[in-house]
C-alpha cells in the first residue's frame, strides 16, 4: 500500500477491526499469529506495548486426531499451535496505539483473546475476509483504489515502508519472524536491493510514493526463528513511527 491507498482502504473498514489492522500494520505479524494474542501476552512499559507472539492459529487437518480444546476457541476446523517459525518473539508497539491496546485489554483476563468478533469469538481468517475485508474493497475501488487489495499486503507494506525509514532488513526479519536473513533476501531481493542498505531506503522510498508499485507476493516461509531481545523491537517502533 502507498500512505494514502491504506489510508483510504482503513476508512472503509468497519472500525471493530481498526486496531486488529493498526496491529498487523505496526508490527509485521501474521493473521494467525495476531488473532492468537491473548491478553496476557502483552506487557506494558510506560508507552510501549511488548507483544509475545508464542502461538497461533491454523487449519485443523483432516486425519487431524488431537482433541478440540473448546475452552482455548479451538474447533473441528482450527486448532492453535506454535507460530510459523516454532519459536517466540517479541514485537513492540509504542505512542497512540499501545494506549489503544491498553485501553482494550484493561477489563479483560490474560487468557481472553485481545481480538475478537462481536459474538466474542478470537477471529477466523474467513470470517474476517468475507464480513470485513471484502466489503471494505469493495468501496475502497468506488472511491478510486487501483490495487486488488490483500491482508497479506499489510505485512509486505511494514517492510516496504520500514526500509524505506532506513530500519536496518536484519531488523525487520528478526521482526517478521523469519528464521535467516536469507528468507528476508528470498522474499524480497527480487523487489528491493536489500543487501545495499542506501539502496533499498532509496528504492523503498521510491515505492512508497509512485502509484504503479505493486508489492511482492509471499514467497517460501521460514521453519525457525530465534527470539528477539524486546529492545530491539522497541527501537524499530520509535524509527517508524
Amino acid at each position: 500500500f502507498l500512505h494514502g491507498e491504506w489510508e483510504l482502504f482503513r476508512a472503509c473498514l468497519k472500525q471493530d477491526v481498526h486496531l486488529l489492522v493498526d496491529v498487523l500494520l505496526a508490527t509485521g505479524v501474521r493473521w494467525g499469529e495476531v488473532t492468537a494474542l491473548r491478553v496476557g501476552d502483552i506487557t506494558f512499559q510506560g508507552d510501549t506495548a511488548v507483544l509475545h507472539i508464542v502461538r497461533a492459529w491454523s487449519k485443523r487437518a483432516p486425519d487431524d486426531t488431537d482433541p478440540v480444546r473448546a475452552g482455548e476457541g479451538e474447533t473441528s476446523s482450527w486448532k492453535l499451535g506454535a507460530p510459523k517459525s516454532k519459536r517466540g518473539r517479541y514485537v513492540m508497539t509504542d505512542g497512540e496505539l499501545t494506549s489503544r491496546l491498553r485501553e482494550v485489554t484493561a477489563p479483560c483476563k490474560p487468557s481472553e483473546y485481545v481480538f475478537r468478533t462481536r459474538e466474542g469469538n478470537p477471529w477466523r481468517y474467513p470470517d474476517f475476509h468475507t464480513r470485513r475485508w471484502a466489503p471494505a474493497r469493495q468501496e475502497a475501488v468506488k472511491r478510486g483504489l487501483t490495487k486488488h487489495a490483500t491482508p497479506h499486503m499489510l505485512r509486505h507494506t511494514t517492510v516496504v515502508w520500514a526500509l524505506a525509514a532506513g530500519i536496518p532488513i536484519q531488523v525487520i526479519s528478526e521482526m517478521l519472524g523469519h528464521a535467516s536473513i536469507q528468507i528476508t533476501y528470498d522474499v524480497y531481493g527480487g523487489l528491493i536491493d536489500v543487501r545495499d542498505p542506501a539502496l533499498a531506503q532509496a528504492m523503498a522510498a521510491a515505492m512508497t510514493t509512485v502509484g504503479t508499485a505493486i508489492v511482492a507476493g509471499p514467497s517460501r516461509e521460514e521453519i525457525e526463528t530465534r527470539p528477539v531481545r524486546p529492545g530491539a523491537r522497541g527501537e524499530w517502533r520509535r524509527r517508524i513511527s
